[in-house]
This record gives structure tokens, sequence and C-alpha cells, in this order.
């Protein structure tokens, strides 16, 4: 991933109070998260999941 690239794809957003987890399915509206900092942003793809984000 190039840095300011945007990618759709399952993931967590964690923060200190609040785990959001990635849902799947048609009705899922790929909604853009914007992390504060302090949160965590985890990328699921091809079975893998790896933190793409730390603020």
């Amino acid at each position: 991933m190039q840095k300011g690239s945007i990618h759709c794809v399952p993931c967590f957003h964690v923060t200190d109070t609040l785990m959001l987890l990635p849902a799947f399915g048609s009705f899922t509206g790929g909604y853009p998260i914007k992390p504060e900092r302090g949160e965590d942003i985890y990328a699921i793809q091809h079975n893998h999941i790896a933190l793409v984000r730390r603020l």
C-alpha cells in the first residue's frame, strides 16, 4: 500500500473503549473509517489480519 492510497477491505476499528467488528455481506456499505489519535485499524485480507494504521 502506498501512503495516501484508498483501499476498501473489511477491518476492525479499535479505540480505548470500543471495538467495531468488520461486516460481511450485501448490506455492508463500505463506510469510510476516519480514525483519530489513539485508535487502531486492522485490515483483513487473504485470511490474515494486519495492523494498517496506528495513530
